[in-house]
């Protein structure tokens, strides 16, 4: 987010407490066992399998010391609202599911931070909306446009006046 003010101003009006960021920790393996598959793919399977709707799936590698788990996450295409986002976290050494969280059980800080893309596109609605909207920005935006025109021809307007108020000179 551009304005870190304005994230935690979010979670503070609808949660009454700052952010909480989560980390899924796990016991560290000093020798990881290992399936047939590597971590990432044995987690990505399982994230398909747990998240079968359709939606685009991200995943999100550790980094730092102070995180060690894989999140993958997968937005809800068929959810009545746009950018539902489950997620899940699994062992980067062995790939297991740690944790999982839907969006159901999400704070009403992230669920308004989330809802506030498709509030600013207009997707919340289904293609009526953005029509909508753009129909709106249309406007918004011509307003300008007509008010100098408005402007500049009310000032041609005083000059052409004030040009015939004044008397000719007489020699």
């Amino acid at each position: 987010w551009s304005y870190k003010w304005y994230n935690e101003g979010i979670f503070y009006l609808f949660d009454g407490a700052p952010q909480q960021r989560i980390i899924a920790k796990f016991d560290f393996l000093p020798e990881p066992q290992r399936e047939t598959l590597i971590p990432i793919q044995s987690a990505f399977v399982q994230a398909q399998k747990r998240l079968s709707y359709p939606g685009n799936i991200q995943i999100s590698l550790p980094r730092g010391k102070d995180e060690n788990a894989i999140e993958i996450s997968r937005e809800n295409e068929l959810a009545a609202v746009p950018n539902v986002v489950d997620r899940l976290f699994f062992n980067q050494h062995t790939g297991e599911l740690i944790k999982e969280e839907p969006y159901s059980t999400q704070t009403r800080g992230m669920k308004v931070r989330r809802f506030i893309l498709p509030l600013h596109t207009g997707s919340f609605g289904g293609p009526g909306t953005q029509i909508l909207y753009f129909i709106i920005m249309l406007f918004a935006s011509s307003l300008p446009i007509t008010g100098l025109y408005i402007y500049l021809g009310r000032k041609k307007k005083k000059a052409k006046k004030a040009a015939k108020k004044k008397p000719a000179k007489k020699k």
